[in-house]
């Protein structure tokens, strides 16, 4: 009887320790410190977009996926903001362009705006198609954060011809 009884404690043990470990391994895989980008298939109409950026210039031309949005925002105003445009759970998020410099070859960007910032680093390729005619195309780093969450990720980026 007392063997039993032993054997239930042990096993209710070793049953409240899975349960207290995979609880640990939910929380800590939910508080990680990262942003998903999410990818869109349209520019916005909020845009006059000028450049788009995704994972890879692959993923642009064939797939019609866009990251990252640059361009200047339709105002009535004289003069028209640059801007980004992200999506982050299912919304999309205006940046206002802070500051954009020339650093030799790559030109770098900072937006802000809604908590979110965007650092975008990149420079210009040529892509050697076969042809007379060469297609150039971006290719850089971003980081963007919303507090304590943040994502950096290569991207490569081409102007946006639609």
């Amino acid at each position: 009887m007392n063997l039993t009884r032993d054997l239930m404690k042990l096993n209710s043990r070793r049953l409240y320790a899975f349960f207290a470990a995979m609880l640990f391994v939910m929380v800590a895989g939910c508080s990680r410190n990262s942003i998903k980008l999410e990818n869109v298939y349209r520019t916005s109409d909020s845009l006059n977009c000028h450049t788009v950026f995704a994972d890879t210039r692959k993923s642009i031309v064939e797939h019609s996926e866009i990251l990252i949005q640059l361009g200047t925002i339709d105002t009535l105003d004289d003069s028209s903001p640059d801007a980004a445009i992200i999506h982050d759970h299912g919304k999309a998020v205006i940046l206002d362009l802070l500051e954009s410099k020339q650093d030799g070859d790559v030109l770098r960007q900072s937006y802000s705006g809604k908590g979110y910032k965007l650092n975008l680093n990149y420079r210009s390729k040529d892509l050697d198609n076969g042809t007379i005619y060469h297609d150039s195309y971006y290719d850089g780093t971003c980081r963007v954060s919303h507090g304590k969450l943040y994502a950096e990720m290569h991207v490569e980026g081409v102007r946006n011809r639609l």
